[in-house]
């Protein structure tokens, strides 16, 4: 195409749009909200090449306006519109009954920011990368454009929670609750145990809980099921731990050898929490979740260790002694009797997708119960946290990305969403770069604007760590700014 006739295109596009906005009938129209031109026009004729007519918003208020006098099929804006933030955007539209049910797409400036994963956490259906590729965009944009409310599932029932202990000091709630000691503040008075100690009964539960999953695959190489008395007490002291702190979430997300001793269940069980967090789960609720989580991976003590140890691509008989393990696992844990069959379920299905693609029975959507979902999720992003021996760990954010592209072909969005928003763009105790080259620790998130956290700066600009630090609240301080997250690994370098 001669550069006049791509003018020619882009006037022609701009002038169906405004001709065709005036009266767009309900359902029929797409609102675009992107300032940059050509990714405003790579869209707009995607939208009028799939039947739909574009309307232009030039800011986030006005994307709001449209929407309600409109109701446009779809509505695809930038993250950084003037106006409302893309949270309040979409707080804004949920809100309201009239355009309750309409997708948002959001647009990231670069796929080489936290952007993606915001969009996620706020509540985006879907979100673009710039450069935009028209190829792709149309791909996206068909997906939500054709998918009927009536498409996308509701959330499964949630398995019923384990019934309590009538022994004493079983229950989670026999344990003492521990005071809520808030981060980077002293102890109050009436806080029975100091910050250190609380991190050392952190440090105590997450070893206890790796001394359970050794015997629990140890009592499964001899078919016996594991200690489940055990297991509840020590999920509803693990539920407690994550409730209040971050510090086994630090863990958990922190490096260990290949192979180290069963810190992956642990980890699986510690995000899983999170999940459940982000899912409002009750106590009970997430106890039973923990239990499961604990458990997960008891199967794998029945595999023959030469292939359980295998490393790179499997072979077919190695993939099918593999896929043995669920199995195996449902028959262990189906000796604990019908008052644990949700916990026998929730195992046998953990390795199972939302379209199919898992296993052992190729089960979709709500076929799968939502604990099953949840720690197939945990036990994908503490795969990708951690190094193995084929491949580095992906930081944190960077693991989140990997997980936020598997929504609705692997895992559902709501199961993802509540990943993204518990475990956070940037964890409490990670480390970032600002924009001024210094190296800082995230001390404190920020709900309303999850990219500026309050930081404490701890290496100046040449990697030097400082001998006093300082501590910057990002969303007071518009001109400073993080660029990207560091592997607290690479501060030794």
């Amino acid at each position: 195409m001669q550069f006049k006739d791509l003018l020619r295109r882009q006037s022609d596009l701009e002038q169906d749009a405004a001709e065709s906005a005036e009266k767009p009938e309900p359902g029929k129209s797409v609102v675009i909200a992107e300032g940059e031109r050509a990714a405003r026009e790579t869209i707009a004729a995607q939208v009028l090449d799939l039947g739909y007519v574009p309307l232009i918003a030039t800011d986030g208020d006005s994307v709001i306006e449209m929407a309600r006098e409109y109701q446009p099929r779809l509505v695809i804006a930038n993250l950084d519109l003037e106006g409302p933030s893309g949270s309040q955007m979409l707080d804004a539209l949920r809100d309201a009954d009239a355009t309750r049910d309409i997708p948002v797409m959001l647009i990231s400036n670069t796929d080489k920011t936290p952007d993606m994963v915001v969009g996620s956490q706020v509540g985006a259906d879907d979100y673009i990368c710039k450069p935009i590729d028209g190829a792709e965009v149309r791909a996206r944009i068909r997906e939500l454009l054709f998918k009927t409310s009536e498409d996308v599932p509701t959330p499964p029932p949630r398995p019923a929670a384990p019934p309590p202990s009538e022994e004493p000091g079983e229950t989670p709630e026999e344990i003492p609750a521990e005071p809520v000691v808030q981060p980077d503040r002293p102890p109050a008075a009436g806080d029975a145990l100091s910050p250190a100690e609380h991190i050392e009964q952190g440090e105590a539960v997450y070893a206890e809980c790796c001394d359970f999953a050794k015997d629990a695959m140890d009592r499964s190489k001899r078919s016996e099921p594991p200690d489940v008395d055990w297991c509840r007490g020590l999920a509803g002291r693990l539920v407690e731990q994550c409730e209040d702190r971050n510090r086994l979430l630090l863990k958990a997300i922190r490096g260990y050898q290949p192979g180290e001793s069963f810190h992956d269940a642990v980890n699986v069980a510690v995000f899983s929490i999170k999940i459940g967090q982000g899912l409002k789960y009750d106590r009970d609720e997430l106890t039973a979740l923990a239990m499961a989580a604990l458990c997960h991976e008891i199967g794998m003590s029945r595999v023959p260790p030469d292939v359980a140890a295998a490393e790179g691509r499997y072979s077919k008989k190695q993939r099918n002694e593999i896929r043995q393990h669920p199995e195996h696992a449902r028959r262990i844990l189906s000796d604990l009797g019908e008052e644990y069959h949700w916990l026998a379920e929730a195992v046998y299905q953990e390795h199972e997708r939302e379209r199919g693609q898992g296993y052992p029975q190729g089960l979709k959507g709500d076929e799968i119960c939502e604990f099953a979902k949840i720690i197939g999720l945990a036990d994908t992003y503490e795969s990708l946290s951690h190094r193995r021996s084929f491949r580095k760990a992906f930081i944190a954010f960077d693991a989140l990305r990997e997980v936020i592209g598997m929504r609705n072909k692997y895992f559902a969005p709501h199961i993802i969403r509540a990943l993204v928003s518990e475990v956070s763009v940037f964890p409490l105790e990670s480390y970032v770069l600002l924009n001024t080259g210094e190296t800082a620790r995230v001390a404190k998130t920020n709900p309303d604007n999850l990219l500026r956290p309050m930081v404490i700066v701890e290496y100046d600009g040449a990697g030097q760590k400082l001998r006093r630090t300082k501590r910057i609240d990002l969303a007071s301080k518009p001109l400073i700014y993080v660029t990207k997250p560091v592997d607290e690994r690479d501060l030794a370098k």
